[in-house]
């Protein structure tokens, strides 16, 4: 339950764990945000509102050999860091390639930095500055002024091929392009092969990967290495984009957690 009393804000009844406390102020251009803070409650607490540090994300995008999408694009940071903090956030690109927030209080965690709606381009690199960036991963630190400079390159490209057993066609088979660093989980694309047996797979970023086809693949836990790590020794590796657009082949394999059972 929740008390107000002489401008204090006093709740019971919160189990021990951890939480995120973020506090807003309401005017006439509607809810604004004071700060975040992570708490660790084992039992009773008192939390100042001086004492909530506001998070912030900003930066600038540029664009390798500039060329630039025909539609505006953006940024967005999708966090998967261990924790409670399942929240997205989009981040605009303006003309001049400055970064902004509709969501000016961005929670701490780990994201993913992933580009939308620009077909045909990726992210290609990325560097903080109050934080850290690994791959495509940014880490915002509670009460950070993070300010990002993102690298986008033009070169995504589309795999299409046939998943085939004992050179026939399968359908359903669940078809991964797997990157070759596990951790790089945006990079992962995956598709389910049509009645003839066809797939494609669009976006995919320059690289090193395995192409697997699993039959009956749909529930499998793929992101996870521990999982995956079965199957690729099975797959192909394929460097992207190929010299031939032809369409491969991806030999279908067992599942081989049903077959286990």
């Amino acid at each position: 339950m929740t008390y107000l009393s002489n401008n204090r804000r006093e709740t019971t009844g919160v189990a021990p764990g951890n939480y995120i406390v973020t506090m807003q102020s309401f005017g006439q251009r509607g809810p604004e945000p004071i700060g975040t803070k992570t708490l660790d409650l084992t039992g009773n607490s008192t939390l100042d509102i001086h004492d909530l540090p506001k998070t912030s994300v900003t930066g600038q995008v540029g664009f390798e050999g500039n060329e630039h999408p025909g539609t505006p694009a953006s940024i967005l940071l999708s966090n998967v860091g261990p924790g409670f903090n399942d929240r997205n956030f989009t981040l605009s690109i303006g003309s001049d390639g400055a970064l902004s927030a509709s969501d000016s209080n961005i929670l701490p965690g780990r994201y993913q930095v992933q580009l939308l709606n620009a077909q045909g381009f990726y992210v290609k690199s990325i560097t903080a500055k109050g934080g850290a960036s690994s791959g495509d991963e940014l880490d915002v630190p509670e009460g950070a002024a993070l300010a990002v400079s993102i690298v986008v390159a033009k070169g995504s490209t589309r795999l299409d091929g046939i998943a085939v057993n004992c050179a026939k066609p399968v359908a359903g088979a669940m078809v991964l392009l797997v990157p070759q660093d596990l951790s790089r989980t945006a990079r992962f694309r995956r598709d389910q092969s049509d009645s003839d047996g066809t797939f494609s797979l669009f976006d995919v970023v320059p690289g090193r990967y395995t192409l697997v086809a699993i039959a009956n693949g749909r529930d499998l836990e793929y992101k996870n290495p521990a999982v995956i790590n079965s199957y690729l020794s099975q797959g192909e590796t394929l460097d992207l984009p190929l010299r031939d657009q032809s369409p491969v082949k991806a030999a279908v394999k067992v599942n081989v957690l049903e077959r286990k059972n």
